[in-house]
């Protein structure tokens, strides 16, 4: 994973609730994802593919202090799974 994109099909967006919903309605890929603190909208607008899994971390602990760096990291890898692409 070198500098991972969202696919724009999987495109997030804010829901009504404060949620966020990621994936579109595509069965067993969408998701909406409760975001109290809001590091995780700064997180997907960070996974734009022009930069790496490292920078993308340290630039949203930096944010979100309060954001556990190893929350971030696994955040990365649940989103990458499944919405994103390697851009070419």
């Amino acid at each position: 994973m070198r500098r991972p994109r969202i696919k724009p099909e999987h495109a997030p967006y804010r829901t009504t609730n404060g949620g966020v919903r990621i994936g579109g309605g595509v069965y067993g890929i969408a998701a909406e994802i409760t975001d109290p603190g809001g590091w995780l909208w700064s997180l997907l607008g960070a996974i734009d593919g022009t930069a790496g899994p490292a920078q993308i971390i340290r630039s949203v602990c930096r944010a979100h202090p309060d954001a556990a760096e190893a929350d971030v990291r696994d955040a990365v890898r649940g989103t990458c799974s499944g919405c994103c692409e390697m851009p070419g």
